[in-house]
Parts: structure tokens; sequence; C-alpha cells
């Protein structure tokens, strides 16, 4: 049933949308295959943060990517490494973050201590991964082999030192001088003085609101998460595990790369699932019984080979037809620019803006020629926001500071508001694209509608479109908006013509652009390589066969006409 009929007073927007989008799912799947067995749950550790935060953690985490591409170049440049894996690199930001100091010992590390052919030093799992089944960068640090191997063993660090008070003092002390975003982490695991026998396997019962939650509601389809026979329908587990089982099962590296994890491919999220699915209680045990083998090697992940390889063969066929769903913009957001400009004779527009917000070819807009050169003479060669930084204001020759300062700039702009209301205003984003075809279909032409002026043809008509010809002979054809999907044609080298799924990602007045429906990399990064941006005008639009289509919750395609 709807989210808000089972659940009251659900107030987080966050979790309103999630639940939203499980019922979408979970009714399509209902529908064409069948109730299911049994559900395995596996949801966002920032789901009740505010969006701010989720904002600057998704941030963060394309920071450490940046981080360990960062990595990567300085492992070819120092070492010759040409073509690091992803433990290369894990070494490498272990390296930095302890300073090169193993936190045991006190005993300097080099660099090339790390990937000699008997190397000295291992990657050592801070709570013993028997334990923990936590195989992240948050549960590693570097520890001299022999120390690791023959002292600290399969103990936690309170467990190997701390009834020797000083050398527990000395190694606090050496780990509190961590750096880098998983210090804070790594200090509390050091400390932490009991674990748990169940520690690993209290994560397939994630007992946080937003789980139980979401256990509860597709709990509906069985008569509770637990039914009436006792038999558990419905599991929540938390990241770790599902990271950890995903690792040892050799997923990631469908997607490519070398075991580390990649966002730039929406499919990871297909991957993912399958991990989900696979976190049962038979392969967290079996993981930690592996773990816990005398023979096992420290900073090792156990392997299960026997079902690895069988499993990546039928996730890889899978992956190549996987059509990835996107969610429409809605269409919210600003309908012009905040700022009003003014119109001069000829036509130009000018603008009122602060002088620090200038760039020094800007400042030969400037309108007024007194206060040009005056601004021009205080640069002294610098950019404004340097040279007029902490109020170091141009002045007028009478000493009066210059602030803000006219400019003139080529923009078209659209009259709001009536009477001495009425204000010029720069449109802030395209709606949509209108299409029309002559009556041979050989033909198109585009109209691109404003936001601004959608939301002024809903006011007059109720409708944002407008399908009347631009003459006689044409007639609509549809339209296209941001977030739409469609297929063009592609022939391969045998000759044959596949369709090839794309997103349109951004309209302008004379082409639109795409991207391939996998593609989950931000515009920004995108852009800056070359040929990854997929621009497309009516002539190509036309030639290349393009059509629209939608893709439902559970990746079936069909043609759309809206």
């Amino acid at each position: 049933p709807p989210v808000r009929r089972h659940v009251r007073n659900l107030r987080n927007p966050a979790v309103l949308r999630a639940l939203s989008e499980v019922r979408h799912v979970v009714n399509a799947l209902v529908r064409q295959y069948g109730k299911p067995d049994v559900v395995r749950v596996e949801l966002s550790r920032d789901m009740k943060r505010p969006r701010k935060i989720r904002q600057e953690m998704a941030k963060t985490m394309r920071a450490r990517e940046k981080e360990r591409e960062f990595a990567r170049k300085e492992l070819h440049s120092e070492l010759n490494i040409t073509a690091a894996k992803r433990s290369d690199v894990e070494k490498y930001l272990l390296f930095k973050e302890c300073a090169g100091v193993c936190p045991y010992t006190g005993t300097t590390i080099g660099i090339r201590d790390l990937f000699s052919e008997t190397p000295t030093i291992d990657v050592e799992h801070i709570i013993p991964f028997a334990l923990s089944l936590d195989d992240s960068f948050g549960n590693k640090t570097l520890c001299v082999a022999k120390e690791n191997r023959q002292v600290k063993g399969r103990r936690s660090p309170y467990g190997a030192y701390a009834s020797d008070p000083e050398k527990w003092s000395a190694i606090l002390d050496r780990v509190d001088r961590f750096s880098g975003p998983a210090a804070r982490r790594k200090r509390q695991l050091f400390r932490m003085e009991t674990i748990s026998e169940d520690f690993s396997l209290r994560q397939l019962n994630d007992t946080r609101y937003v789980s139980v939650l979401a256990q509860d509601y597709v709990g509906l389809l069985f008569g509770g998460a637990v039914d009436a026979a006792g038999r558990r329908r419905v599991q929540a587990s938390s990241g770790g595990v599902t990271a950890q089982v995903r690792h040892v099962l050799q997923l990631s590296q469908l997607l490519g790369g070398d075991g580390e994890k990649t966002r730039s491919d929406h499919r990871h999220h297909a991957v993912d699932a399958v991990a989900i699915a696979a976190t049962t209680p038979w392969i967290v045990e079996r993981l930690q019984r592996a773990a816990a083998r005398p023979d096992a090697r420290p900073g090792r992940t156990p392997q299960l080979t026997d079902i690895t390889n069988e499993l990546r063969r039928q996730v890889s066929d899978q992956l190549e037809a996987v059509k990835v769903s996107h969610r429409r913009p809605g269409g919210g957001g600003a309908l012009h620019a905040e700022s009003h400009y003014a119109k001069r004779a000829g036509g130009a527009t000018a603008i009122r803006k602060p002088v620090s917000s200038l760039s020094a070819r800007t400042v030969e807009d400037i309108i007024d020629p007194v206060v040009r050169e005056r601004v021009r003479a205080a640069l002294q060669g610098q950019e404004p926001k340097v040279a007029f930084a902490n109020d170091r204001w141009p002045t007028m020759a009478s000493g009066v500071p210059i602030k803000r300062v006219r400019i003139e700039e080529s923009v078209s702009t659209v009259a709001v508001g009536a009477g001495h209301r009425t204000r010029h205003v720069k449109p802030n984003a395209n709606a949509h694209i209108e299409m029309f075809r002559d009556a041979t279909g050989a033909k198109m032409m585009w109209r691109v509608v404003t936001r601004l002026e959608a939301e002024t043809r809903r006011g007059a008509t109720g409708s944002p479109y407008d399908s009347a010809p631009p003459m006689p002979g044409w007639h609509f054809a549809g339209t296209l908006h941001v977030g739409e999907m469609l297929t063009r044609a592609r022939r391969d080298d045998d000759g044959v013509i596949h369709r090839q799924l794309l997103v349109l990602e951004n309209i302008s007045d004379g082409q639109i652009e795409l991207k391939l429906h996998t593609d989950a990399r931000a515009a920004a990064d995108r852009r800056k390589l070359p040929g990854s941006r997929i621009r497309v005008s009516r002539t190509g639009y036309l030639s290349d066969q393009y059509a629209k289509v939608a893709i439902d919750a559970i990746g079936q395609t069909r043609p759309s006409h809206a």
C-alpha cells in the first residue's frame, strides 16, 4: 500500500521518497515475477541526514576518489609502478596517514619497504578480520610484519598491549597523530576494550530507524518481516558486511578496475544488489571461519572460489543487459537569475556588480569611463578579487570608495512584472524542446522553451506546451525534456544495427547534450574528458533515428510518445 497509509507521521522527506521507490520497485517485481521468497535490504547509512549533509558527504566521497587517483600518479612517479593495484593505493594512503611510522612499534617505515619483493611491513586489521569481517580502509593500518604476526596477532590493540601501560600509552600517542578522513574512527577502534563474539553477525540485523521501517514495510508482503511460521522473510543488513561480501566474491571488478568500487557507472547499484542478496548468515559464518583458520595470512581476505567464478559469470552476463532507469527532473528551481538588468540605448543591457567579483577582462566593460580608469589603476596587475580583498576598495579622486560598478553585458533578457514593477531578467534554464516536422518528415524544427516561458504559459492556458506549428504544412512531433531517455541507431563493424540507450542531460538553443544511460559521472567531470560529450543537432537527431523510450522500475522498455 502507499507509504503514508502504513507509516503514520513520517516527516523525513528522504525516508518517504526512499520507501516510495521501494514500493514502486517491489510492486513491479511482484506483478512480473510473483511474490519473492526472501527479501534482503541495505539502506544508505546517511538516509536520515539533512540534504546539505548528504551533499557534503558526496563531495567528500568524490574527494577521496581524487585522492586515490593522485596516489596512483605518485606511485608511478616515485616507484615507477605503472598500473597500481587497489592494494598498492591502499598501502600508499595508509603510509601517508601514519606519516611512515608503525603505530605499534614506533619503527620508521620507508615507502619502498611496502613494495619490496620480501615486504617487512603488513597491512593489518585493527579489529581482527575474523571478529569484525571489516576489510575497509577504516579498519586498517600498517604494522611491522614480525610484530603483527608474533605479538599483536588476532587480538584487538587493547587486548594485545593494554597490559603494558607504558607501551600502550606510546601506541595511543602515535595513533593520535594520524591524519586523514579515517583518523578519528581509527582512534576509536584502537581504544575499543571489548568485542562481542557476535560482532560480525549483528550486522545482519540492522536495527536503525530507517532499516526497521523498511523491514516492517516490505514485510507486509508476508504478514510481517517474520511470518506466522517464525521464518524471517525480510532481512536488513548494514553496508559494512555487504561491502565485504562484494569484495570477497570479486564483484567490483566486473565494471573495470582492480577491485576498487567504481561509482562512475550506475550499474554499481546492480552489483551491490547481488552482494546484498548474497549476504546470508551462511556466507558470513563461512567468511568468519575462513579468516580464523591458523593458515589464514594476515591482511588477506578469505576467498570463496567454489561459488565466485560461476556467480561472476552470471552477473557479468546480466550487467550487459541492464537498462538504467532515470528519474526525470520535476522542473523545479528558479525561473530566472536573481539579478535585474537595465536596458540601455541601442538594446544593450547593464548590471551592477561588486567590484571584487569582476575579472581583469570585465573591468574593461565598466560603463563609466572615470570609474573604469580608477579601478584599472588600482589593480596594479592583480585580479580584482585579490587587489580588492579585505575591503581594500579602489576610490574616486574625492576618496569615496568604489564598491559596486555598472558593467555592460550582452545578455538576452525578458521583461517581468508590469508598470513601475517591470524588471528585466535573464531566463535561468530551458524547460523543454517542442519538435515539429514538415509534411514529408524529412525536415525538423526545434522550438526551445525556457522555464520562465513554460510557467507563463501554464498560468495563462493551464499547459506549458504550445503544439501550434510555426508555419503551414508542419505538424507537432513531440517534446524533449532533460532526464528523458532516447535510443539511437548505431551500426557495428559487422553491419548490424544496435539501439544505444542515452539520457538527455542538457538543452541549448542549437543542440542537445546526451550521455550513456550507465554514466554516473558528474557533468563537470565528464566534460573534462575528450569525446565524453554527445552533442546532437536537429540534423543529427533525424539522421541517427533517435526515438524516445521509457524504462520502468525493473528495466522494461517501451516507446514513449509523451
